[in-house]
């Protein structure tokens, strides 16, 4: 009985060590964030999950690299993909509050141009390829987003995540139009952020939990 005990506990040590000296995989993240009129006012929250994102990973890490691309009117890769974390999280905290906003929420070219990105990174190793969409779902191609991305499936694997930002809406006369206490809440389309990441991969307000999905595919986060 006692040498199974120990048969058993060698065993066990032996599949916790297994686990624990599994190699983490490389990725490429594009981080494509909605800079339309309707995300006004999420500048920092948004900043913040992008710092949850990033915090933690070793400087010497450079299995990961993030590049930034920002939607509207019109599509623009405000950082191009690099493993230097300190300068990505000082372009997202110097620019959050100057980068230009747009009427409309064209999603479409922003997705085009991160494929593009992913299509030249220059990893060397076996990697993951990610688009994480940060926006409040707001867009203008809600009729033909799923048709986009069934065709881009179809030739990339690339996999998506979606994180719901929006601006506080005042629902208070709807629970309660006589009651004076303010009810808000956060103005997001849950539906077609689902629609585009699938309803697995989509955070509202919850980067941590964004972070946590990504390592479970193995990513070095």
């Amino acid at each position: 009985m006692k040498k199974i005990l120990i048969f058993v506990l060698i065993f066990i040590g032996l599949e916790i060590r297994a686990q624990t000296n599994t190699p983490c995989l490389s990725a490429d993240i594009i981080l494509l964030v909605d800079m339309s009129n309707s995300m006004s006012g999420t500048e920092n929250i948004v900043s913040d999950a992008i710092s949850t994102l990033v915090e933690g990973i070793p400087a010497e890490e450079h299995k990961i690299q993030f590049a930034l691309v920002t939607f509207s009117d019109t599509t623009k890769t405000e950082i191009p993909l690099t493993s230097n974390y300190k300068f990505l999280l000082k372009r997202v905290n110097d620019h959050k509050n100057a980068l230009a906003r747009g009427s409309t929420t064209r999603i479409i070219p922003g997705i085009t141009q991160s494929v593009e990105i992913l299509s030249q990174s220059n990893n060397k190793y076996d990697h993951l390829q990610l688009i994480i969409v940060i926006s409040d779902g707001d867009i203008a191609e809600k009729e033909t987003i799923e048709r986009y991305l069934e065709v881009l499936r179809q030739t990339r694997e690339i996999t998506f995540f979606s994180l719901g930002y929006g601006q506080e809406k005042d629902v208070s006369g709807f629970f309660n139009p006589v009651s004076r206490t303010k009810i808000t809440i956060m103005d997001v389309d849950d539906f077609i952020l689902e629609k585009i990441s699938g309803k697995e991969n989509y955070f509202r307000n919850n980067s941590r939990d964004l972070r946590d999905a990504i390592r479970k595919l193995g990513a070095c986060l």
